[in-house]
């Protein structure tokens, strides 16, 4: 706040500061504000704020009061009555605006409640940084210390002094010592006494004067000033120094405290006479020395039964005054709960754990006990958190969870933050044993709709998909069982229904596990039992994205294999198409490479073995689902009377689910849905390729599998409501996705056909979900335009005209890479008398060359249909890619279309990990074939027989489409073969042709 006074200040900008700990008395805001501005007693202070009102006026801008740090001096205690006319007398003034700063922890003490909504205020977080990434990853590589994810999770980095503090207190050596608040100080204390030992002489090699000299502050301060007024630098500066003499320094001890920005020393004018006040500079040092010199006091490390407590919080202890109801400091007692389990050694921990605090101090209104506990989390050391910590929160809070799931959402909020910390008691480890127990039901109330509702903005979510995505990250700072941790908590966020959640995690899977495999195949063993369908897809989408981005041929062995194992073998395949999509995809991928040979590809192609067999579902079944429920079914729905025994509107929410009903049914009752009220279904999407006969009847399967599964319109009605379709699905969606893919396999395992796209009446076998339009919703072999896309580009398409093309056409299509000649292929646009078209080359023979000119004047044959609903890393080797050209082979006629040179891939599904569609070109088979290529280490890199590069797309790089073949290759092939290349241009009515022979390019 200072900074932006100065900047205005130096804009010749009326401003006017005043600090938040300099009303410390008990007169009224506008009689210490006089103070602080040294204005005489006999002048009006109405007047004055008159005055800047005027010259806001005159200046045509407003003069702004700033007061910074309400909760410091007498702030705790004062503005709580006084803030609500201070703001309304100010209101008055139009030309004058106020800003005022307050810590979050004291919000709830200071501000009054409904302040910001009565008084029209506006409240903005203050972050600290601008740039809060940029400021820690400057911070960190000046003082050489490695970026800790654990730490990065935890830890409030926006502040600029404890970030320094963080930074100084890293111990280079043991690289250590930022795992606790204790270790932070002592280690930052350490630092500042060796630097007092490099210029004080005879300082001493042992002991730590410097938290001594602080003690003595503290007890200077609780002697002369209490807690509500300030401690003057003559009185603070003699009770130090005097204290500290017995060292033998001959210095002003108090002054170096000073001097090491651990006491900041404040100029006031009370009543015209200026006078120094001292403080220690961070707040959060003067509560942590505070609660340190209190325990310290009482012995609190001799403590052996949670009794001994009961002397601490009385009368007895000499600080009590700082421990009762009325003066309690919620900072303090915030240090108390770090520090007061931590003094003790582990055997006597559980003893004086929070929990076992005396219960009337408990039941203190002054302390936000539950807001202590959760910051506690944050500054102890990780191993002395147990499940008697957990038992505080348990019964204070996260029982109310059955009423009111926010608890359970402002839960899940700490412990993510705490994700990979590996001796911690919430880590993802405790995450797990919480929620891979729970129904389905329970485990979508309590931990879907919180990823889901709000939660790409969450703080952890935000910090943890960064650290996966950035590139200068150095992943290698997190050992095996971190990376494990780190995994198995993004997978649980898998369970989204927020597109951008779920794919983003998926994604930043992928990034983790690329050359992990074997760690994630760990993962996958421990989440094969979890109940909820969505998150085993999502994670078996992560594990086909590693195996075709990984160069670790023996982990991707690994993982196939286990699978084939587990799931194959004779066994039955997860009833779920998707699944099967992923897990046929990671067989399929080994095979190509050779590797896996005892297993035969036939062994993984439909249909597979299903427990589950095709029926008739009968129109009386899902006509029952539309009756409203009776107290019976209210009460095996609601058990506990947690979600009914609220103030619900149950008749609302049980119309989702007679929407849900209705929206189905419309695939074959015709009956029309609103489009506004018309919940989207993937059913609806591929009903169509169902064999007719079998339609009606799928659907109701699909109806009876959604609430089978326990849709629960008492506890996901609100939710559902509320959920934004563009973005958001509601749980009746997830449902019904996961029923559609159960129903799907039974139905394939039972019928194998289906209708070919584009042509209901012609029934074809299912080889894979890739046949079903658009079905393959996300992409995870790629990271095109992500959220943390580092590529640099910039949209833009080549619009020359087609008299440009043809003049300049050489100066296009050669380039030059890497000392390397070649040829660009790719498709080109232009334009003729403002109508875009495009060209593609073809293989011509020398022979041929006069009929495929009279072929290409009918524009008509130079149209070909891309390649859609195929992964980016299963072009040319896959199944999906072998499927997909045999379909498109009879759309694309003309007897030319064999000699295309290349393809064009389109991918136009928009997943919520991605901003843009995306196409490109591809080699052909036919180039494939005649040039002996294959894939090298991507499907973007072809090789000879010889294992030289001879192909490159360059798409990845920048997002533009340059398909590249080595241009000495393409010479002596076509020589050899007595073919061209030919580019079909159409100009002025008339299809001409640019030909390259090898050797020359030239128009014919």
């Amino acid at each position: 706040m200072a900074d932006e006074v100065l900047k205005r200040i130096n804009a010749n900008k009326m401003s006017i500061f005043l600090l938040g700990q300099l009303f410390h008395s008990e007169d009224t805001i506008l009689s210490q504000i006089r103070k602080q501005l040294v204005i005489a007693s006999d002048e009006e202070m109405e007047a004055v704020f008159e005055v800047f009102n005027d010259y806001g006026l005159a200046k045509g801008e407003r003069v702004v009061i700033f007061i910074d740090a309400l909760n410091e001096g007498r702030g705790k205690h004062y503005w709580l009555n006084s803030l609500g006319g201070f703001v309304e007398r100010l209101r008055k003034l139009n030309n004058v605006a106020l800003v005022m700063s307050v810590r979050d922890t004291y919000e709830d003490e200071i501000i009054p409640e409904g302040f910001y909504r009565r008084n029209n205020v506006n409240k903005y977080k203050f972050e600290g940084f601008d740039d809060l990434d940029q400021a820690i990853q400057e911070f960190f590589n000046y003082y050489q210390v490695p970026l800790n994810l654990n730490d990065y999770l935890k830890y409030e980095f926006q502040n600029p002094l404890f970030l320094k503090m963080y930074c100084m207190a890293y111990d280079q050596v043991n690289r250590s010592g930022t795992e606790s608040i204790e270790g932070i100080f002592n280690n930052y204390f350490k630092k500042i006494n060796e630097n007092l030992k490099l210029r004080i002489e005879n300082y001493p090699k042992f002991g730590n004067l410097v938290v001594e000299a602080l003690y003595y502050f503290i007890d200077a301060k609780l002697k002369h000033k209490g807690s509500e007024s300030n401690l003057l630098y003559e009185v603070a500066s003699r009770e130090v120094n005097q204290a500290m003499m017995h060292h033998g320094l001959g210095i002003h001890f108090f002054d170096e405290l000073i001097n090491e920005k651990i006491i900041t020393v404040n100029t006031i004018t009370p009543n015209g006479e200026e006078k120094n006040i001292v403080y220690i500079a961070f707040e959060l040092f003067e509560e942590y020395i505070t609660a340190k010199k209190i325990i310290e006091a009482n012995e609190v490390h001799t403590y052996t039964k949670a009794r001994d407590l009961e002397d601490f919080f009385s009368d007895q202890n000499r600080y009590f005054h700082l421990l009762s109801d009325r003066r309690s400091n919620q900072g303090i007692f915030e240090a108390l709960a770090v520090q007061i389990p931590d003094t003790l050694s582990t055997e006597y921990t559980e003893e004086f754990e929070m929990f076992n605090w005396p219960k009337r101090i408990l039941k203190y209104k002054e302390i936000d006990f539950k807001a202590a506990y959760y910051n506690s989390l944050t500054w102890r050391r990780p191993g002395g958190i147990n499940g008697i910590s957990h038992s505080y929160i348990l019964n204070e809070s996260l029982y109310r969870s059955y009423i009111d799931p926010y608890h359970m959402y402002e839960f899940w909020d700490e412990v993510l933050k705490y994700t990979i910390v590996k001796d911690h008691y919430y880590n993802a480890k405790f995450l797990y044993r919480q929620l891979i127990e729970l129904k389905l039901d329970e485990f979508n109330a309590f931990w879907t709709v919180y990823v889901s509702k709000r939660f790409a903005q969450n703080d952890s979510f935000k910090t943890i998909m960064k650290w996966a995505w950035k590139e200068h990250t150095d992943q290698s700072q997190l050992d095996d069982e971190s990376v494990q941790l780190l995994g198995m908590n993004i997978t649980w966020f898998m369970a989204s229904t927020y597109d951008r959640v779920r794919d983003v995690s998926i994604k930043a899977m992928v990034r983790l596990f690329t050359n992990r495999i074997d760690i994630l195949t760990d993962i996958i063993k421990k989440f094969e039992r979890v109940n909820d369908a969505y998150i085993l897809e999502a994670l078996f989408c992560a594990a086909y994205g590693c195996v075709m981005n990984t160069r670790d041929m023996d982990q991707a062995e690994g993982l196939a294999l286990y699978l084939y194992e587990e799931f194959f073998d004779g066994k039955e395949v997860i009833p779920h198409a998707m699944i099967r999509n992923y897990l046929t995809g990671i067989l399929e991928f080994a095979l190509s490479k050779g590797l896996c040979r005892n297993i035969h590809v036939d062994d993984i192609k439909p249909p597979f073995q299903n427990r589950y067999v095709y029926h008739e579902v009968k129109q009386d079944v899902i006509d029952d689902l539309r009756i409203e429920p009776s107290d019976a079914e209210i009460s095996r729905l609601d058990p506990y009377d947690s979600y009914s025994g609220r103030v619900l509107d149950l008749e609302m929410y049980f119309t989702y689910q007679t929407s849900i009903i209705d929206d189905l049914q419309a695939c074959y009752t015709n009956v029309p849905i609103q489009y506004g009220n018309r919940i989207h279904f993937q059913t609806v999407e591929i009903i169509d390729q169902i064999l007719p006969e079998c339609r009606e009847n799928f659907v109701r399967m699909v109806i009876k599998e959604i609430f089978q599964m326990g849709y629960n319109f008492i506890k996901f009605g609100q939710f559902d409501l509320s959920a934004d379709n563009n973005q958001m699905d509601s749980l009746g969606q997830k449902y019904e996705w996961i029923a559609l893919n159960k129903v799907l396999t039974i139905y394939l395992d039972s019928k194998q056909y289906i209708c070919q796209r584009f042509s209901e009446d012609c029934p074809v076998k299912f080889e894979g979900v890739w046949q079903f339009t658009f079905f393959r919703k996300m992409d995870p072999s790629i990271d095109y335009y992500s959220p943390f896309d580092t590529r640099d580009y910039q949209y833009k398409r080549t619009t020359m005209t087609s008299e440009d093309l043809l003049s300049h056409f050489r100066s296009y299509a050669e380039k030059s890479l890497n000392q390397i000649d070649w040829i660009s292929v790719n498709r080109i646009r232009y334009k003729v008398n403002n109508e875009l078209h495009s060209t593609k080359p073809f293989l011509i023979n020398n022979s041929d060359i006069e009929s495929f000119k009279r072929y290409i004047q009918n524009p008509d044959n130079l149209q070909q249909k891309p390649f859609e609903d195929l992964y980016v890393g299963e072009i040319y080797w896959s199944e999906a890619y072998k499927s997909l050209l045999n379909e498109m082979n009879p759309r694309n006629c003309g007897k030319w279309y064999d000699m295309r040179i290349i393809d064009t891939y389109l991918w136009d599904i928009s997943d919520g990990a991605m901003n843009n569609y995306f196409e490109f070109s591809i080699l052909s088979p036919l180039m494939l074939a005649e040039l002996k290529l294959s894939i090298g280490s991507h499907v973007f890199e072809l090789v000879d027989e010889d294992g030289e590069l001879s192909s490159l797309q360059l798409y990845e790089r920048n997002y533009n489409d340059i398909l590249l073949l080595r241009k000495d290759k393409v010479t002596r092939y076509l020589i050899r073969s007595d073919k061209v290349i030919g580019w079909p241009v159409i100009n002025g009515g008339v299809t001409g042709m640019i030909i390259f022979d090898g050797l020359q390019f030239r128009i014919d």
